[in-house]
């Protein structure tokens, strides 16, 4: 019924599959665990790959291919109708955790986007801004998943949908493969059900590769409009792309990239040392967005 899907990258997983190990002692329907390492440092294949057992594959890959591509790739490995993608630092909030999906599924949603939370308790300031952001803009708490942007933590869809609508294979690096295939997946007519089944996103990133993070996935967002047929569908489902496209007036903009030019490195030293303002990070991703626009946009 369930294949759970968790792709990794440089991570240990041990902990969530012993946690998913307890949970599945609750989980009334079939289900299988596939662990798919992309191309990562020996110290954490070993580990890894000592997960492998008669509910578990392990699948370990000799060259990195990609947030996108190992999504799909999970289709080759999985045997049964669903597939449950989650992060590999994930952390699970209960046992109840999958008895909980099991008992949504029996509904025949095709597409269930589950959620996340952060810990209560702040990490130390190197850690802070992607705790905070997180917090304020991802945990449940706060935005109850209003607006159905799906994310590939913690979520579930049929094996013939994503067979049959792949993450495009042209968003490189990190950031908003997601995004898009949450737009593809809406204009082919689905619909991302929500439900309040959160996990705990257990590990914030430190300052500096949130901050690494965030400067790769404003930069694909120019990389998908340039190639997607869906522009307009894809700005409405991006916050910071409506807010450009808001206030682009003449003259505004080539004072804003003169302000980027000046102000981008003080604003990510602020951030990066600990200085976690959420104004401050938005005002430096819009910053990053009009320096990185494409003359050809």
């Amino acid at each position: 019924m369930l294949s759970i899907c968790i792709p990794v990258y440089n991570k240990k997983v041990k902990r969530l599959h012993s946690e998913l190990i307890e949970a599945a002692k609750l989980f009334t329907l079939s289900y299988e665990i596939i662990i798919i390492d992309d191309a990562s440092k020996d110290k954490y294949r070993i580990e890894n790959s000592q997960l492998q057992s008669n509910n578990t594959k392990y699948i370990q890959l000799d060259k990195n291919i990609g947030r996108a591509a190992i999504r799909n790739l999970f289709t080759k490995y999985a045997n049964f109708e669903y597939l449950l993608f989650l992060d590999c630092d994930s952390r699970l909030v209960n046992n109840s955790f999958l008895e909980n999906y099991a008992k949504i599924l029996h509904n025949n949603h095709k597409i269930i986007l589950g959620g996340s939370i952060y810990p209560n308790i702040p990490p130390t300031l190197k850690y802070r801004l992607h705790w905070k952001y997180g917090k304020k803009h991802e945990s449940l708490s706060n935005n109850k998943l209003k607006q159905a942007v799906l994310k590939t933590n913690n979520f579930i869809i049929k094996t013939s949908i994503l067979q049959n609508h792949r993450f495009d294979l042209r968003v490189k690096g990190y950031g908003h493969e997601d995004t898009l295939m949450g737009v593809q997946l809406k204009k082919a007519g689905y619909e991302i059900f929500t439900f309040n089944n959160p996990v705990i996103n257990s590990e914030p990133d430190h300052n500096i590769v949130f901050l690494r993070k965030t400067e790769q996935a404003v930069k694909n967002l120019w990389n998908i409009i340039e190639f997607t047929e869906d522009k307009q569908l894809f700005i409405n489902e991006v916050k910071l792309l409506r807010t450009y496209y808001k206030i682009k007036k003449p003259g505004l903009i080539p004072l804003l990239k003169l302000i980027a030019i000046v102000k981008l490195k003080p604003i990510r030293y602020l951030l990066c040392i600990g200085f976690n303002s959420i104004f401050l990070f938005n005002i430096y991703k819009l910053l990053i967005l009009i320096k990185s626009k494409p003359k050809s946009l």
